[in-house]
């Protein structure tokens, strides 16, 4: 059975006071480098930035099991947040594409989610192919299950099978309704599987949220 099969879906119940510990050491650290941060002299305060957004965007990458190159995505970010025109230029579109989605996730992060905000994300980090497939800024409609394999040719395990897509658009709305009232710091796996591909990217905004 998978999480979204459970009767009880989604309206799980935990135990706050076994966690407490942890999130209050979370919040004190948070709370640190955020002190850290303001600080710094402008110059420096940019590039403390930058490097955060750069480490992100690699990591994010990551979870599709793409390595993106350092040295570009970091290209891309002095661009665009700070108007470097002496940046080396590059033609990694999946690095630009990368960094946009860092640069507009920062400057929108408080606005509330939307199927189209959504969208507009995925699709910054999906490189345009015409053969491709891959559905860019719209939810998945394929009636194939979704599903996370792991193990050799022969001998695969579904780790994971996301709702079918019949379900998206409806479990898309019920997760934005819970979302946007709280601004409630998500985890990623909650929101990858509405898309093709690069679904983490909603992940990404949980971070930017106090």
């Amino acid at each position: 059975m998978w999480t979204w099969q459970h009767p009880e879906w989604p309206n799980f119940r935990y135990d706050a006071e076994a966690c407490r510990s942890q999130v209050d050491t979370f919040r004190l650290k948070s709370e640190r480098l955020m002190g850290r941060m303001e600080a710094l002299p402008a110059d420096l305060h940019t590039d403390a930035v930058i490097g955060l957004m750069l480490s992100e965007a690699i990591k994010t990458s990551a979870i599709e099991g793409e390595s993106l190159d350092r040295d570009s995505v970091r290209a891309s970010l002095l661009q665009l947040m700070a108007q470097d025109t002496v940046a080396p230029r590059h033609q990694d579109e999946k690095a630009a594409g990368a960094a946009a989605l860092m640069v507009d996730v920062r400057q929108h992060w408080a606005e509330p989610l939307d199927d189209a905000l959504l969208g507009r994300w995925q699709s910054m980090v999906v490189v345009h192919q015409p053969l491709s497939l891959v559905m860019r800024g719209l939810y998945r409609n394929a009636p194939e299950p979704m599903r996370i394999v792991s193990g050799v040719y022969g001998r695969q395990r579904i780790d994971y099978e996301a709702p079918p897509a019949a379900r998206v658009y409806e479990e898309m709305g019920r997760l934005l309704d819970w979302y946007n009232p709280t601004r409630a710091r998500a985890r990623l796996g909650w929101w990858r599987w509405p898309y093709d591909r690069r679904g983490e990217i909603v992940g990404t905004l949980s971070c930017c949220l106090n």
